[in-house]
C-alpha cells in the first residue's frame, strides 16, 4: 500500500515538475482554435503548419516555465514547495533543447514574419526570468501582462500559421478576449505565491493589495466578463473560476490550483464540443 502511495506521489511530482498541466491547458485551447479555423468559410486551414507551430509553442511554453523554476527557488521555498529535486544543469539543458526545437519548427512554414514572431515570444519568455536582478517578473503588473501576452500572441500566431488569407492584425483583434482571460488567470496564479513573492520583493496584486482584496476584485471582474460573453464555454469557464475563488483561502496549497487547472481543462473541452 505504501509503495502504491509512493508511486502516485512520484507521478504527481513528475507531472507538475514538468508543467504538464500547463501543456494540457495549452493543447486544449490550441485544438479548439483549430476547430474555429476550420469553421471559417473564408480561410483554408493548413494542418501541417498548425502542427509545426503547435509543437513549437508547446516546447517554448514548457521551456520558459521550466527555466523560470531556477529563479523562483527562493519564493517557492517560502511557499512551502519542494525544490529539493531541482537540478540547474538538467533544467538549463532541457530548456535549451526545447528552445532549439521550437526555433527550428518556427522556420518550417513558409509564412511572412512567422519566425520573427517566434523569436519575439522566446525573448519575452527569457527576459521574464533573466537576468535575475533585472527580470521583467519583478515589475508590478508587467509580471502578469508578459505571460498573458505570450499566451495570447502565441495562439494568435498559431491561428495565423493555419490560415491562408487572414491578416495577422485582424487575428490579434478577434483573439483579444483571450488576453483578458489569460490576464485574469495569471493574477489568480499569484494568489498561492503571495507569501513567497512578498518575501522576495516581487510586487503582485496579492502582495500589494492583499489576498482577499485581490480575490474579490477578481470575482467582480470575472462576473462582469460573464455577463458580456455569449459563448457557453466561456460562461462555464467563468463560473468555475468564481466557484474556485470562493473556495480557496490564504492557506490553500499550490497543488489545489494545479488540480483546478486540470479540471478546468476537461470541462472546457467537453463544454465546447457539446456546444
Amino acid at each position: 500500500m505504501k509503495s502504491v502511495k509512493y508511486k502516485i506521489k512520484e507521478l504527481k511530482t513528475f507531472f507538475f515538475y514538468y508543467n504538464l498541466d500547463v501543456f494540457f491547458m495549452y493543447s486544449s485551447i490550441s485544438f479548439i482554435l483549430l476547430h474555429d479555423v476550420k469553421n471559417l468559410a473564408f480561410t483554408s486551414p493548413s494542418f501541417q503548419n498548425f502542427l509545426c507551430i503547435f509543437v513549437a509553442n508547446i516546447f517554448g511554453v514548457i521551456g520558459i516555465y521550466t527555466i523560470n523554476k531556477i529563479t523562483d527557488i527562493e519564493e517557492d521555498q517560502k511557499n512551502e514547495q519542494d525544490t529539493s529535486r531541482l537540478n540547474k544543469l538538467h533544467i538549463y539543458t532541457l530548456s535549451l533543447f526545447l528552445f532549439i526545437i521550437a526555433g527550428i519548427l518556427y522556420n518550417i512554414p513558409n509564412k511572412h514574419l512567422l519566425n520573427i514572431y517566434g523569436y519575439l515570444l522566446l525573448m519575452l519568455g527569457i527576459l521574464y526570468s533573466y537576468p535575475k536582478r533585472y527580470r521583467l517578473k519583478k515589475i508590478f503588473l508587467i509580471k502578469n501582462i508578459i505571460p498573458s501576452f505570450c499566451w495570447y500572441f502565441s495562439l494568435s500566431v498559431l491561428f495565423f500559421a493555419s490560415t491562408e488569407v487572414i491578416s495577422f492584425f485582424y487575428i490579434l483583434k478577434i483573439m483579444s478576449p483571450l488576453f483578458i482571460m489569460a490576464l485574469l488567470f495569471e493574477v489568480i496564479w499569484d494568489l498561492p505565491d503571495h507569501k513567497g513573492d512578498s518575501h522576495t520583493e516581487i510586487k503582485t496584486l496579492p502582495t500589494v493589495f492583499g489576498f482577499n482584496t485581490t480575490k474579490y476584485t477578481l470575482i467582480f471582474l470575472i462576473l462582469s466578463y460573464l455577463f458580456i460573453t455569449n459563448s457557453l464555454a466561456n460562461k462555464i469557464f467563468c463560473l468555475l473560476l468564481i466557484i474556485f475563488l470562493l473556495i480557496v483561502n490564504e492557506k490553500s496549497k499550490k497543488l489545489s490550483y494545479h488540480y483546478f487547472l486540470l479540471t478546468l481543462t476537461w470541462v472546457v473541452w467537453i463544454t465546447y464540443y457539446i456546444n
